[in-house]
């Protein structure tokens, strides 16, 4: 299976711990897992990286300035114009760097989109999701079993008729519910989304539960946990009324989707209530005019949302199996 070499200095392993016991000791080298203690060696080091399908380099002043992390960087080039590291991804974790820095090597400032990332939650999911490509890549079985799809012919054409249309307006909002046996809400969204070309097949949404009974107040609190944001901490939810909360949602909202995110709901009944009816706080939310004519957000619901209200409404799209 992919691994992925995880190269860094040893001042930023805070953060590259949490993240390689998060991958798993099987699918990464990291020097705690990977080498003997107090036994670092250019030979280790060698082995690793050769054992190696994506290269990620943890970019700080420590690490850009580190003799050991320069000869990782060194040999992972040469390992990949071989191919035989088959992706990098180079990623800034310190706020003094940015993508002009000229300890930066051109080789890797020049073809990569550098960014600063703090988010653990957000930089492990793009590891996996390398590493789920570069698996698919390897083996033949997989590839059939990720491209195998049970579903229904006329709930995919209903899916594109709804967004591939003349105007090529678009829904904020796509909800998924009451599906048949044998394939998921969140099967179905997936496979319906790559082949709309709304993502790409290698590309996985962080989910989000959101219960019964949850509110928006919980709603906010749940995208911080994804796209860290202290400030929210300063705000008294109980002196803020219904439209100042639903404001501080399209804001983190409209955060997440800068970083290249679509939002997946999972909601038991906070967001498409019993009833059948959408709660009012989530109609507005996602009435953000930044939000029109893209799908920001997947909404997989335990209940299926009443037919006419959704009709009514372009700013979503139902899908169901009956």
């Amino acid at each position: 299976m992919a691994k992925a070499f995880l190269s860094h200095s040893s001042k930023d392993k805070e953060l590259v711990e949490k993240i390689a016991l998060q991958l798993g000791k099987n699918n990464c080298h990291y020097d705690k897992f990977t080498f003997e203690a107090g036994n670092l060696t250019i030979e280790e080091i060698f082995n690793g990286l050769e054992d190696s399908d994506i290269f990620v380099f943890f970019i700080s002043k420590s690490s850009l300035e580190s003799p050991w992390v320069k000869r990782e960087i060194s040999t992972a080039k040469g390992l990949i114009s071989k191919q035989i590291i088959a992706r990098m991804f180079p990623i800034i974790i310190d706020k003094t760097i940015d993508h002009n820095n000229p300890l930066i090597p051109d080789w890797i400032k020049k073809p990569y989109n550098l960014k600063y990332f703090n988010n653990e939650v957000l930089i492990l999911k793009k590891i996996r999701q390398l590493l789920n490509e570069s698996n698919l890549n390897k083996y033949s079985h997989l590839r059939e079993i990720n491209e195998l799809f049970v579903g229904r012919h006329d709930l995919m054409q209903d899916f594109e008729r709804k967004l591939i249309t003349i105007d090529n307006q678009k829904p904020t909002c796509i909800i998924a519910s009451s599906f048949f046996d044998g394939i998921g809400r969140r099967t179905f969204l997936k496979n319906a989304l790559v082949r709309t070309k709304i993502i790409d097949k290698w590309y996985d949404p962080v989910p989000i539960s959101i219960s019964a009974k949850e509110s928006i107040e919980d709603f906010i609190y749940k995208l911080n946990f994804v796209e860290s944001v202290p400030e929210i901490f300063k705000h008294d939810f109980s002196k803020l009324d219904i439209g100042e909360k639903i404001v501080l949602a399209q804001k983190y909202i409209k955060q997440f989707l800068n970083n290249g995110e679509i939002l997946l709901l999972i909601d038991e009944g906070s967001i498409i209530l019993p009833n059948h009816t959408i709660v009012d706080w989530f109609k507005e939310t996602i009435s953000d005019p930044d939000l029109k004519n893209q799908v920001a957000i997947c909404l997989v619901s335990k209940f299926k949302p009443y037919g006419p209200v959704i009709k009514k409404d372009k700013k979503c799209a139902k899908f169901s199996s009956r």
